[in-house]
């Protein structure tokens, strides 16, 4: 048994169809041959012979709802809900994307300056606005000194050559001699 969900039983009602007839319509103007998506969309069929199946993909075929379906997708005519499903994943992208810009410190300053200009010099709202410059300036400036505290190490290749082994063996030699 297949499970379909409601958006699909919803747009199914529309051609009148049931979901797997829908289904089995996309399918077949999708390309696949007509006893896969028979046996795939209706859940039957496996073991009738090969002119049963043909028997009842025509019939499926034969209706106009179906045919109609088949057509629209064919033609590339997709119904609305699809074509608003699409244009909305791409909304949602292309905003996403605007509103990590748009909350850049680098575009706030820039969108900042550009209000201060506007404001009278000496104002209460001209003051303010220099105060967030300011908070942001300092913000950024910390953004880049955490950034640098980066402490490297170099290790010698061989215990032979550290400088520390060679300290270590000089002043144990020294210490032996006296």
């Amino acid at each position: 048994m297949i499970l379909f969900s409601k958006k699909t039983k919803t747009m199914a009602k529309a051609y009148s169809l049931t979901p797997n007839e829908l289904a089995f319509a996309d399918l077949i103007a999708a390309g696949w041959d007509t006893a896969d998506a028979f046996f795939l969309t209706m859940q039957k069929g496996e073991t009738w012979t090969t002119a049963a199946v043909n028997k009842a993909t025509r019939e499926i075929l034969a209706r106009v709802d179906v045919k109609r379906r088949i057509k629209e997708l064919r033609k590339g005519d997709l119904n609305e809900m699809a074509k608003n499903a699409v244009k909305g994943r791409e909304e949602q992208v292309s905003t996403d994307d605007d509103v990590m810009k748009q909350l850049s410190k680098e575009n706030m300053l820039r969108d900042l300056f550009l209000a201060r200009k506007k404001m009278v010099v000496g104002s209460k709202d001209w003051l303010d606005t220099n105060k967030m410059i300011a908070d942001i300036t300092r913000m950024k400036q910390e953004e880049v000194k955490t950034e640098d505290n980066t402490v490297h190490f170099y290790l010698p290749l061989t215990c032979n050559k550290c400088s520390l082994y060679l300290t270590h063996k000089s002043q144990k030699e020294v210490n032996n001699n006296i």
